[in-house]
């Protein structure tokens, strides 16, 4: 009896291959190899059906040109072609910016742009893919062995530079594309706008957000009386009120005020979203308010009217000094009588164009509110995270950027912006050129121009300095046996209780004189002629301290918080300390013999 032979993958027919080769266990790595066997696996190996399930699996942000007429093979190649460019260039930065006196500023991406605008456009897209694949890892490492040249905490820093730049550039020609079409321009299209700008390595958040709408919507339905009117109402219709303003309620007054109760007693006792009394930067990035549920009344109002626009009523958020809350009418077109809505009880209190929040003047009138306005919205959100931002993070640099981008002839924010590149050491010639027609201005008060003219000054002073620095020569730090500390340890300052991470040392105190004399330096025990240390401190800060109050901690702990900032000198934490980069390596050679002598006593 002849026992049946084995059915091999050659044995299959094509559409069986093509199958298993769209099987999300098969990597793209993987489905490429088989291009290299034999010619019935390279026919099936490289279709273009195959290779669109393949590219949509591994980078789900492709899934938007699904229906594009491409030859998915070939745009695999793409992807690749344009990831290798991005990596070299990455991978070479650090040697580049580290010793300059000038940070990676706009001026120097201009080649990224040029990728971006490649394959009709998709470049930026496979740029994306790339970078905020970096700039999303999380590098906590428990050894002291080199990562890879490409996955740590310094290329994700200029990863991170480069994704902010191309992301402006495309979300403002997004924004002006919007504003074409104001009339519909939703709070939460103005809110997932704002998300983008701030936090680019996230991308769009507009799928997530009308999932999640759109599941509380179902949960209002399926929770209203078998009468409600909404039953009938057909689901292509809510998607319709979903992507438009309303002029007016689609119901009477009494199924109004029942879905808004029923809208807000699921936000609360079902979706469990928490108000936050004060605006702090994460309650002002939808995301984190949708995944965290921890929210404040404005991010309250835009989820609520978004909840209410897809159950066809309409509410407004209106703007008060210091509040933004969401008012709702019975009938629109008559103007009845206005109601503010609490979105965390559903009460309404009788609006009489007044903040019941606001404390009377002395004439004993209070402010009155404005209507929604997109780019009233976007300017107070972008004002609130500049506000409750720290100078130095990152976040308040972006949110300075779109307000110049929304009003670029604002005095206010050009210095600010000034002041912010003049910190972070990038590239001024645009505050500059901005700087100087405002300062031609007969409106400027006397404070506005002397702001105008230090920040200016400043600017030049900062370019004559990298003029300077072009002949100047690498500075090796050479130890001294007096050098107690190593660049990368974790300390705490004795007196005034912060922890610290050391970014470099002198063998004695450079400062100046007159920074001596403010700094009470000749009180100290032993005045300045003991090693002082350039640190970051927890607070965002850039301090020089003396080694006499400075202890190292033990056990050591990562600070997560500054990491934006030390990761231009530092690759990744390694449980004990920061492991510095090359080029920090290269500036403090003999360092790591301090920080192996220490990390032996800790274990």
């Amino acid at each position: 009896m002849s026992s049946a032979s084995p059915c091999g993958i050659l044995s299959l027919p094509p559409e069986l291959i093509s199958a298993v080769l769209r099987q999300p266990q098969l990597s793209c790595r993987d489905a490429l190899s088989l291009t290299h066997t034999c010619t019935l696996l390279r026919q099936a190996a490289i279709d273009s059906a195959v290779w669109m399930y393949k590219i949509c699996q591994q980078w789900p942000d492709m899934l938007q040109f699904k229906k594009s007429n491409l030859d998915w093979f070939e745009e695999y190649k793409n992807i690749n072609k344009t990831h290798r460019f991005c990596k070299q260039k990455l991978v070479s930065m650090p040697e580049t910016y580290y010793w300059s006196r000038v940070s990676l500023s706009d001026c120097h991406l201009k080649e990224f742009l040029d990728m971006s605008q490649m394959y009709d456009g998709r470049g930026y897209h496979y740029l994306l893919i790339f970078l905020k694949d970096i700039c999303s890892l999380n590098f906590d490492i428990k050894d002291t062995s080199p990562i890879t040249e490409l996955y740590n905490m310094t290329t994700q820093y200029y990863a991170t530079i480069i994704l902010d730049y191309l992301n402006q550039h495309y979300l403002k020609k997004d924004w002006t594309n919007l504003w074409e079409n104001k009339k519909n321009l939703t709070p939460e299209k103005v809110a997932i706008f704002f998300d983008q700008w701030m936090e680019p390595k996230y991308g769009k958040f507009d799928v997530q957000f009308n999932a999640k709408i759109s599941s509380i919507v179902d949960n209002i339905v399926s929770s209203l009386p078998p009468g409600h009117p909404l039953h009938s109402i057909k689901i292509e219709v809510r998607e319709r009120w979903s992507e438009e303003l309303l002029t007016e309620n689609h119901f009477d007054g009494y199924n109004c005020k029942l879905l808004i109760a029923f809208a807000c007693n699921i936000l609360v006792n079902k979706e469990k979203l928490i108000e936050v009394a004060d605006p702090v930067s994460n309650t002002l990035i939808l995301r984190n308010v949708v995944e965290q549920k921890k929210s404040n009344k404005f991010f309250s109002a835009i989820i609520l009217e978004a909840v209410l626009r897809r159950c066809g009523i309409r509410c407004d958020i209106v703007y008060f000094p210091n509040h933004r809350l969401l008012l709702w009418r019975e009938n629109w077109t008559k103007k009845s009588p206005s109601y503010l809505v609490n979105p965390y009880t559903g009460d309404m209190k009788s609006s009489s164009r007044k903040c019941p929040f606001a404390r009377p003047t002395e004439n004993d009138v209070e402010p009155e509110f404005y209507f929604y306005s997109p780019l009233h919205l976007l300017l107070n959100l972008t004002t609130f995270m500049r506000d409750v931002s720290e100078f130095k993070k990152k976040s308040f640099k972006n949110a300075v950027e779109l307000l110049m981008f929304l009003e670029p002839e604002d005095a206010v924010h050009v210095f600010l912006l000034g002041e912010v590149y003049l910190d972070l050491k990038k590239d001024t010639r645009s505050i500059e050129r901005s700087l100087m027609p405002i300062m031609r201005r007969q409106t400027l008060s006397v404070h506005q121009l002397e702001r105008a003219e230090h920040v200016l000054s400043r600017i030049r002073e900062a370019n004559n300095d990298i003029l300077q620095s072009l002949t100047e020569k690498k500075e090796i730090k050479r130890r001294k046996s007096s050098v107690k500390f190593a660049v990368g340890m974790v300390c705490y300052h004795k007196m005034y209780g912060y922890l610290c991470v050391l970014r470099g040392w002198d063998s004695t105190c450079l400062a100046t004189n007159e920074w001596k004399v403010n700094m009470g330096v000749h009180h100290l025990h032993f005045g300045d002629k003991q090693p002082f240390y350039h640190v970051l401190a927890i607070d965002y800060t850039d301090r020089y301290v003396a080694e006499e109050n400075l202890v190292c901690v033990n056990p050591s702990q990562r600070l997560e918080y500054i990491e934006e900032k030390l990761a231009i000198d530092f690759s990744h934490f390694n449980g004990y300390f920061y492991i510095p980069n090359d080029e920090k390596e290269e500036e403090y050679p003999e360092d790591g013999s301090v920080r192996a002598a220490y990390r032996a006593i800790w274990r």
